[in-house]
């Protein structure tokens, strides 16, 4: 699963995190925060779903499920406040469904990949053929590079989120 972290520490999470709970109105607070950490990543994750979505393709797909659809559809952004593993990350999952590629962001990133070339069987099914297979070239870091090119704006983002949850709290 690619992610990139954007938040320096964990403790910092967990400290603001108690203090919202400690409040009388802390689900508020804790969902306010959770908006203004989701509103700083969203151009970030938007940006990584345009970059795949326009990538160019040589294939008609024959039908089926498109691959750059998919992999957009499983850019999220993911924050967990509180636990051992309080992080904020943008990240893609898995594939499943997509005729057998499971890694789908993380191959696609990689700027290549290899699989069996697909023949027609009917109009609407397709097979394998596992004995000759293909490499792939598609867009490279359509992920990577957004986040990291954002990389310091986005921790700066995060960090004035939690100092004005702090605030809040402190008045």
């Amino acid at each position: 699963m690619t992610e990139i972290e954007i938040v320096p520490d964990a403790d910092t999470i967990r400290a603001v995190t108690r203090a919202l709970l400690a409040e009388a109105n802390g689900k508020e607070l804790r969902r306010d925060l959770l908006r203004n950490i989701r509103g700083v990543l969203k151009p970030a994750a938007e940006e990584a779903k345009r970059n795949i979505r326009t990538s160019p393709s040589k294939g008609s797909g024959g039908g089926r499920a498109s691959l750059r659809q998919a992999v957009a559809k499983q850019v999220k952004i993911q924050a967990k406040l509180a636990g051992k593993n309080a992080s904020i990350k943008v990240k893609t999952g898995k594939t499943k469904d997509l005729r057998g590629f499971d890694m789908a962001p993380r191959r696609t990133n990689r700027g290549t990949w290899r699989h069996p070339t697909i023949k027609r069987v009917s109009k609407y099914q397709w097979e394998s053929n596992r004995d000759v297979w293909v490499t792939q070239h598609g867009p490279t870091n359509w992920f990577d590079a957004p986040l990291q090119h954002r990389g310091p704006q986005l921790r700066g983002a995060v960090i004035e989120a939690i100092r004005a949850s702090i605030r809040r709290i402190s008045t």
